[in-house]
């Protein structure tokens, strides 16, 4: 018998396996830095204006923060949501916040962190979840500079650890722009 797809059990298909692709592509590259940074670190997509965190990847650190596979927030509320609507299209950006109900004065804050967010090509800002832990995230980018997703490192610093970790930044931009070659994106936007 023949089946019947509707548009919307399509969109879900192809979107569920572009999230397995995407997963399958990223553990590698996860898995290397969470064994050279010994910190967890943790792949999100949105959906449906929140982030959905997808990949966990553990480091071997004896204490370490991690996050939920499955957690979901919203994104102007996580440094990784930050993170996504720095990189939304202008007009999607736009529709969240007529959505997110948040003051203009607010939205106008954010606006310039986000501008930042993009200045830099990452976030490296306090938890807004915990005390004494710091969030890394970058932004994993496909073919034409699109979202496809956002990595993050959460961390604190241990007693035996310089005070500064500026490494980490480093090697998470540096993850995430391997994971975002690997669909087409030379981190610019640009196809490659």
């Amino acid at each position: 018998p023949r089946s019947t797809l509707f548009p919307s059990t399509t969109l879900f298909r192809s979107k569920h396996a572009s999230t397995h692709a995407l997963i399958a592509r990223a553990m590698p590259h996860l898995e290397a830095l969470t064994q050279q940074m010994h910190e967890s670190c943790h792949l999100s997509i949105v959906v449906q204006n929140r982030m959905l965190v997808v990949a966990r990847a553990d480091g071997d650190a004896d204490v370490a923060i991690a996050v939920r596979v499955g957690a979901s927030f919203e994104l102007h509320r996580r440094n990784s949501g930050l993170v996504a609507l720095a990189y939304f299209q202008d007009e999607q950006r736009q529709n969240y916040w007529q959505q997110c109900g948040e003051s203009k004065n607010r939205i106008r804050q954010w606006e310039q962190q986000l501008a930042a967010i993009r200045k830099c090509g990452y976030d490296l800002a306090d938890s807004p979840l915990a005390i004494g832990v710091k969030d890394c995230a970058t932004p994993i980018l496909g073919a034409g500079g699109q979202l496809l997703a956002v990595l993050c490192v959460s961390f604190m610093l241990r007693v035996d650890e310089h005070a500064n970790r500026c490494d980490i930044s480093d090697e998470v931009v540096r993850c995430a722009r391997a994971i975002s070659h690997e669909f087409g994106s030379d981190c610019e936007g640009n196809v490659i």
